[in-house]
């Protein structure tokens, strides 16, 4: 019966290192609520940080509105997003409160809304990293096996 080898191991190690670094690259090059979601997942991230499991009710304007100025307008810079009052709002987008969200409702700074998006960013690709790195491995072990 054959086994994963140290070199398979170590595949998958600079293979899920490599991951991690271009995703995490990607999460500090891309400004805050550029990606789609990005609000959605932000407020109910908030409103498990703030609220815990009671009902949301206001988060920072600033938290749904973030990636408004981006859609359908690719060429919009950051700087639009310094239009934003510093006021609160009733949620619009809530996704449902699970582990994940519990989790990076750890993540929320409430003075500092870009730093809540870039360190859940960075939660996210190391979770990415562990997956790929361990697809890698699973994909050895099954080579080895045939």
């Amino acid at each position: 019966m054959k086994t994963i080898g140290n070199q398979s191991i170590k595949d998958a190690l600079v293979i899920g290192v490599l991951t991690f670094l271009i995703s995490a690259g990607w999460a500090f090059v891309s400004p805050p609520g550029s990606s789609p979601d990005e609000d959605a997942h932000l407020t109910t991230s908030w409103c498990q940080s703030e609220y815990g499991s009671k009902s949301c009710a206001e988060v920072p304007l600033r938290v749904v509105e973030i990636g408004k100025c981006y859609f359908l307008d690719a060429d919009a810079i950051p700087t639009c997003q310094n239009e934003i009052p510093n006021t609160s709002t009733a949620p619009e987008r809530i996704l449902s409160e699970n582990l994940y969200y519990l989790t990076l409702s750890k993540f929320i700074n409430s003075q500092n809304i870009e730093q809540s998006i870039i360190l859940m960013r960075i939660f996210n690709s190391l979770i990415l990293a562990l997956i790929v790195s361990f697809i890698v491995l699973i994909s050895a072990q099954r080579m080895a096996y045939a």
